[in-house]
């Protein structure tokens, strides 16, 4: 952190003696980005774009703090203008690359970006892996072809090296979708079998936000959706997804396109602990992205006279669906706490004025999961 804070200081004088220097804008936002103060990058990043608005550096850092701040399409918009320009600056390829990679889930238009990027770093095995996933994420043949023509006339054996990481990048993803069909019911769960221990933490979330259930093994992960939207008090508006190893697990209803998504009516706990040696994701609305993990601490026998599941701990209220992700609940609660603030208002009118970011009651967090528990969560078993 004093390595950021040394830095900013020297941006800082430099801004001193040339309030236009938008060099010193750029280095500033991508040091507050580094610290995950998003709103202070993306203010760097607007007085940068207000000196120059065509600068692929000053629209790629626009973007990442765009994105990272809920603001989807604005973070599009921006990532396209430097999209058009990266050429005059190939030194943003890698952040824009992964922009559209990892975030906006547009590999096609990370191939040209991370090629660049390769070509640029070309003794990295990082880089070409990268770039490697993009072009097997990617279903437009043409543009990776193109972008595989480019790097060969430029380094054709770098080239040869990702052509063969990505024909066997894909074979490894074809054996793995003819494999997918072994995560439905490899632990073979029983209605008598062992109950697991599941701690389910917030992604990114200081101090923590966690709950602590145990459930059946035999469990569908349908139902297990169903508890961890109870005991976090989610609203479950928004599509959700497990992660399991690589696979996705989810409902088949909201299944789009060529999504390769397992039913998680089929998947049951016991299966998806074993298929990842107890630690699996769940991601619940893809716009603020909550990123869920969830790790099996420990199973054991049944209690006599325990209905599961049943909900044993848990630390801190959950944020509220559509703030905008963790920052913009982190940006709420300072609104909330001050008020002085010009968003106070429109918090107490979101949290109400009673909110306790610090609250968690177990009793109720209990108490929430009586309508599944009286419900046939269970996978159907064969008669």
């Amino acid at each position: 952190m004093s390595n950021y804070q040394d830095a900013l200081a020297s941006y800082q004088t430099a801004l001193d003696l040339d309030s236009q220097h938008r060099a010193a804008h750029i280095g500033a936002g991508k040091c507050f980005g580094e610290m995950e103060k998003w709103d202070e990058a993306l203010s760097c990043f607007e007085k940068a774009c207000s000196i120059d608005k065509r600068s692929p550096a000053v629209n790629t850092g626009l973007a990442v703090a765009l994105f990272r701040l809920g603001r989807r399409e604005e973070s599009a918009k921006a990532a396209k203008r430097a999209f058009s320009r990266v050429g005059n600056d190939p030194s943003c390829a890698h952040d824009l690359g992964q922009l559209y990679l990892n975030d906006l889930d547009m590999p096609a238009k990370a191939v040209p970006l991370l090629t660049i990027d390769l070509v640029n770093n070309p003794h990295s095995p990082e880089h070409l892996n990268q770039l490697v996933t993009a072009i097997t994420r990617s279903d437009d043949g043409l543009e990776n072809a193109r972008a595989l023509a480019a790097l060969a006339h430029v380094n054709m054996e770098l080239a040869m090296a990702v052509t063969d990481a990505a024909h066997l990048a894909s074979s490894d993803s074809h054996r793995a979708a003819q494999q997918s069909a072994r995560l439905v019911g490899i632990a073979q769960a029983a209605p008598d079998g062992p109950v697991y221990q599941l701690k389910i933490a917030l992604e990114r979330a200081s101090p923590p936000i966690w709950r602590r259930v145990v459930v059946p093994g035999d469990l569908s992960l349908c139902f297990l959706h169903s508890v961890i939207q109870s005991v976090m008090e989610w609203d479950g508006d928004h599509m959700h997804v497990f992660r399991i190893s690589g696979l996705d697990v989810g409902d088949l209803e909201y299944a789009e396109g060529e999504w390769d998504l397992i039913d998680e009516f089929d998947v049951t706990v016991a299966d998806a602990a074993m298929a990842s040696k107890g630690k699996f994701r769940y991601i619940y609305d893809f716009g603020d992205n909550w990123m869920h993990y969830i790790t099996v601490e420990k199973t054991f026998p049944r209690q006599d006279g325990v209905t599961y599941p049943v909900c044993t701990g848990g630390r801190r209220a959950c944020p509220l669906d559509d703030c905008g992700g963790i920052h913009g609940d982190y940006s709420f609660l300072e609104a909330l706490a001050d008020p002085d603030s010009e968003e106070h208002d429109r918090a107490v009118e979101w949290f109400g004025k009673d909110f306790d970011p610090e609250a968690f009651d177990v009793d109720a967090a209990d108490a929430a999961l009586d309508w599944i528990r009286k419900a046939p969560c269970r996978i159907p078993q064969d008669t």
